[in-house]
């Protein structure tokens, strides 16, 4: 199982995108999510009328990444939430979304920005925030949670393709040492034209 420079090109782009989206939130996390939204149903296209090593490679990524998304679908939406969330993967998150957050406090009443130094936000002699502080964090707890599911689940399905192929390939190999006379010449597996 060899990586090709194409794939470890797409990783790089992939994880770069992934970290901007992280950090900035809006369009690159939308775009994000559209683009897995079609990649996805591709797959699901190619698994269902795909042939050979395609259709391999095809239910070795959806297996992982529905299993992935009927665990998440099914906790609830608490696991948008860094802070709420049940499973072991929000306490894991939850300092890489504080380090990725980027927090701006405004008056509610008046929707100005106000400074982080400002007593108003500091908690000034009271040690609480004022009644009329407001908090918007880029990206917001929702979309960086969803966002990271959406690697997540990508990336194990990466990885399922990858498993798929290689024990598709074992047992092709294994198959055919079984099937020929001790004294053939072995014949490479089938499916290493893939590999390069």
């Amino acid at each position: 199982m060899q990586l090709s420079l194409r794939e470890v090109l797409l990783a790089v782009v992939v994880i770069c995108f992934g970290l901007t989206a992280l950090s900035q939130g809006g369009i690159f996390a939308y775009s994000i999510f559209l683009v897995a939204l079609f990649a996805f149903m591709a797959i699901a296209i190619i698994a269902n009328v795909g042939r050979g090593s395609q259709k391999i490679l095809a239910v070795g990524f959806l297996v992982p990444v529905l299993t992935y998304t009927t665990i998440i679908v099914s906790t609830g939406t608490a696991n948008l939430d860094p802070y709420n969330g049940e499973l072991p993967i929000n306490k894991i998150l939850r300092p890489i979304r504080e380090r990725f957050a980027a927090r701006e406090y405004y008056d509610t009443d008046l929707g100005v920005v106000i400074p982080k130094d400002s007593p108003r936000v500091t908690g000034g002699i009271g040690g609480a925030i004022g009644p009329s502080v407001g908090v918007r964090e880029t990206p917001d707890r929702h979309t960086f949670m969803a966002l990271v599911h959406v690697l997540l689940a990508t990336g194990m399905g990466y990885i399922g393709s990858k498993f798929a192929f290689w024990i598709a390939g074992n047992q092709t190999s294994q198959q055919r040492s079984d099937d020929e006379p001790s004294d053939a010449p072995k014949t490479p597996p089938v499916g290493r034209e893939f590999e390069s």
